[in-house]
């Protein structure tokens, strides 16, 4: 059987600003009911609850801020081309046979930014 994953792969120099992007995301995605169960269901209950208290209120800025920033690497790979493969790689060397990448870039060749994920 596969164990498939989705990874979000932001290949950038910015680390800083893809980032604050990632939380952007996770500050959405963590407040979709099924995933936010399944976070809590993690231990992240404490943490949830301060991001949604914000979004509720319609803050998204505050509710962005309240994502551990750390959060963005266990849930992306984020940096240069060489650090998402190794951080990919990560994923597999635990038990992921079926990586699935969706592959973030401000880059306006993001044909080039794909190859550059490629093997070394």
């Amino acid at each position: 059987a596969e164990i498939g994953i989705r990874i979000g792969v932001y290949p950038t120099r910015d680390e800083t600003a893809a980032r604050q992007e990632c939380r952007a995301i996770l500050a959405a995605y963590l407040n979709v009911p099924t995933y936010a169960a399944l976070h809590e269901s993690l231990g992240r209950g404490e943490t949830l609850a301060q991001i949604r208290e914000a979004w509720e209120a319609g803050d998204r800025r505050e509710a962005v801020n309240r994502v551990p920033p750390e959060w963005a690497d266990a849930f992306f790979a984020i940096g240069p081309p060489e650090a998402c493969r190794e951080r990919i790689q990560q994923f597999v060397e635990k038990g992921v046979t079926l990586p699935i990448l969706s592959i973030m870039t401000r880059e306006s060749d993001p044909a080039r930014v794909l190859a550059a994920l490629g093997p070394a």
